[in-house]
């Protein structure tokens, strides 16, 4: 009941984001998504609050693995606004600096905490009555971290440890994406290009010209992220590189069609400007 409960908590919310006019500020979605995990646990405790757990396995699983779900989520999206919100005007080296800064402080935080970390990873059970049951049953209390939820009916010892612990993971992977981001990146909106080229190739002839590119080692770049540039420069997006490139693979007749036709044309300018 109570897993059902959050699963339809973590789909509102995601409803409710999805419909929020948001989509060109990665900023405004994260703080949009924030508030409103914050808005589903405080109805979450509140239901939980008066909640009957049938069972001290219930309570645990509930404490340990259901409840954490949301906080993590809420966690995640409050830290990813934040550092949308500093990362606004910045250069590379600035926000590369901010972030690895902030790689520095969670790396801290799993030393400090790696203990309770190895517990949860490793799927330990023998202190889960002390970690994971409703504080308000709790005669002797040792906390070694702020508590969010001030109701002790609606919160135990580590729960929220679970929550936060999740979130600087997934945080930590966030950050490692950005040290390598193209400069280009601005951070609320994607990858910035100051201004298009009007290319009147088609999406496929664009494909080859990529994997051209690469293939004669002019760029050293990824396949990703020269089609994530050059679909943008020219303006074709989403460009579905793989796919279309599996279908340049299977011709049967003139493999490098985009190829000859450019040798083609470079050679009649050519001659054309000789012969002016």
């Amino acid at each position: 009941m109570l897993e059902k409960y959050v699963t339809k908590l973590l789909a509102r919310v995601q409803s409710e984001s999805d419909q929020q006019p948001t989509r060109n500020s990665k900023l405004k979605q994260f703080t949009t998504k924030a508030n409103l995990y914050s808005i589903a646990v405080t109805e979450l405790n509140k239901f939980v609050k008066d909640y009957s757990f049938t069972s001290l396995d219930e309570e645990i699983n509930f404490f340990k693995h259901i409840k954490p779900k949301l906080l993590m989520q809420q966690h995640y999206c409050f830290h990813r606004a934040q550092l949308l919100q500093q990362y606004v005007n910045l250069s590379k080296d600035a926000r590369d600096t901010i972030v690895r800064a902030k790689l520095n402080r969670i790396d801290s935080y799993f030393q400090v905490h790696h203990d309770f970390c190895t517990y949860y990873e490793l799927g330990h059970t023998d202190k889960d009555k002390e970690y994971f049951v409703r504080l308000s049953s709790r005669s002797a209390i040792n906390l070694d971290y702020n508590l969010v939820d001030k109701d002790f009916y609606t919160t135990c010892e580590k729960g929220h440890a679970v929550g936060k612990m999740l979130s600087k993971k997934k945080l930590s992977t966030y950050l490692q994406k950005v040290l390598h981001l193209d400069p280009l990146h601005n951070m609320s909106n994607g990858l910035q290009i100051i201004g298009k080229l009007n290319f009147k190739g088609t999406p496929t002839e664009l494909v080859e010209l990529i994997y051209a590119l690469k293939a004669s080692d002019l760029l050293d770049d990824s396949i990703v992220r020269i089609s994530e540039v050059l679909g943008n420069v020219f303006d074709i997006l989403p460009l579905h590189t793989y796919k279309i490139w599996q279908k340049i693979k299977e011709r049967k007749i003139d493999q490098t069609r985009l190829m000859t036709k450019m040798q083609h044309s470079l050679l009649k300018q050519i001659t054309k400007e000789i012969e002016s």
